[in-house]
């Protein structure tokens, strides 16, 4: 009678086990190769979080969700996840407009929301009373200044501001024109262009930087984009420096990096300070690295493409589980959703990721940067080499 009564309760602990959604709104269909990576970068995290627990207290399941880079959708899609009485978060994905115009439903329906990759300045930054979108990613207000600075002490004093026409290119325009203020650069030109950009349009930007005598390029668009844009530029044998956002990494980097040797452009890029690449990788790294390898089936480091997805989405959501494993997971979901923010912004132990340590990455107060993981600090300007690795 007293092993029956061990069994039942071993049984009826197991059952407590609270299984948590996290869903993935990303563009599944035009940018497939950035979705995926941070789905990819989402998982190994779980499997690491996981590997070594003997019991665990809650379980998890990734849900994607396909936005096509469409806000209207993307907003469908938080409807869809706010409706799952499991959802504890959604993750966002590369684009930013669908992030900047949906920001109102998320923060009003108390969603809490994790940016992984869309750099926007406005995303993270709200009127509201309480915030619920935090991210672990270039933040644009900042990353303006980066390429500003890095273009500005390399010699550019006329540069030309190619953006698209989003909320984001927006974004980027808004920051860009304070910087290059501040470094008192007041002779600038700006191009912008739409989603899907024609060889005609790309044609006459090509054109007007030659007209207009720019001295360098400021880039910010997504990867299809700019491979009409910079072949553009190369049939105007325009070589003038592009210092570009990171939009142009999220599809296949060996392609981009063919695309800008055949068209002998100088293209630097701004990303986050890790790389699998990267040498004096520390143990925690390498042991992440070597999972990545064997559960994938990748021959080298380089294959990790898009690696800003795979970074991103391995450190935010072990942010998210070390969070969640601080909850009282017996209460009702829309109380959890609220702890994980409060929670979220008042992490006291350090948690280990691939860019960095965390110590308290947000916080509560009423600070612009009170929701960026990142800083500028964490920035940098890399190349692409011939085999898609960025140095």
């Amino acid at each position: 009678m007293k092993i029956f009564f061990i069994i039942i309760c071993s049984l009826s602990l197991h059952t407590l086990a609270k299984d948590f959604h996290i869903y993935l709104d990303a563009d599944l269909s035009n940018n497939v190769e950035s979705g995926e990576s941070i789905r990819n970068g989402m998982q190994m995290a779980i499997d690491h979080y996981f590997k070594n627990k003997k019991e665990n207290e809650f379980t998890v399941t990734i849900k994607s969700l396909d936005h096509r880079g469409n806000t209207r959708r993307s907003l469908k899609n938080f409807k869809l996840a706010l409706d799952d009485p499991k959802m504890i978060a959604v993750f966002g994905g590369l684009h930013s407009p669908p992030l900047i115009t949906n920001k109102g439903f998320i923060n009003d329906n108390q969603i809490p929301t994790l940016v992984t990759w869309a750099a926007g300045g406005p995303i993270t930054r709200t009127t509201k009373k309480k915030n619920w979108i935090f991210r672990l990613s270039v933040d644009d207000s900042q990353a303006g200044r980066l390429i500003s600075q890095t273009a500005v002490n390399e010699g550019c004093q006329k540069p030309h501001l190619v953006l698209e026409n989003t909320p984001w290119g927006k974004s980027n325009e808004n920051n860009m024109r304070r910087s290059l203020q501040d470094l008192n650069i007041k002779n600038y030109e700006i191009s912008l262009f739409d989603w899907a950009v024609s060889k005609s349009s790309a044609s006459d930007i090509a054109n007007k930087i030659k007209t207009v005598k720019s001295s360098c390029i400021f880039f910010v668009g997504n990867a299809k984009d700019a491979s009409v844009i910079f072949k553009s530029l190369g049939e105007s044998n325009i070589s003038i420096p592009i210092y570009s956002h990171w939009g142009i990494t999220s599809s296949d980097s060996i392609e981009m990096a063919n695309l800008i040797k055949e068209n002998n452009l100088n293209v630097k890029l701004i990303q986050t300070n890790f790389s699998f690449i990267q040498k004096n990788l520390n143990q925690f790294q390498k042991d992440i690295l070597e999972s990545i390898l064997k559960r994938h089936s990748l021959s080298s480091p380089s294959k990790i493409q898009p690696m800003t997805g795979w970074v991103h989405g391995f450190d935010l959501m072990t942010i998210l589980l070390n969070t969640i494993e601080q909850l009282e997971h017996d209460k009702e979901i829309k109380i959890l959703r609220s702890d994980l923010r409060n929670k979220l912004e008042n992490l006291n132990k350090p948690i280990k990721g691939l860019v960095k340590e965390y110590r308290r990455p947000f916080s509560g107060d009423n600070s612009k940067n009170a929701h960026e993981a990142l800083n500028i600090n964490d920035y940098v300007m890399r190349s692409y080499k011939s085999d898609g690795s960025l140095h």
